[in-house]
């Protein structure tokens, strides 16, 4: 995802994001910051700051991502 940078994101991996081990948080309110799906891809990529502790923390943002990346790799 090419905004995904920034704050060690671009170190994040696949692996990571299926395994809850990205850093990234567990729940964001989407709905009361973002109009659309887009607008959520875009808010985690720009605005969500990773939690340096790489414990498991089960994260619907893990599997929103997993999911832009597999509409991207499958056009």
């Amino acid at each position: 995802i090419p905004n995904f940078k920034g704050d060690g994101k671009d170190k994040i991996t696949i692996f990571q994001l299926l395994t809850h081990t990205s850093g990234l948080p567990a729940y964001l309110p989407f709905y009361k910051k973002c109009k659309d799906y887009l607008g959520s891809i875009n808010y985690i990529c720009e605005e969500v700051k990773l939690n340096p502790n790489k414990n498991v923390e089960y994260s619907d943002l893990n599997f929103i991502l997993l999911g832009r990346i597999l509409e991207i790799l499958g056009g």
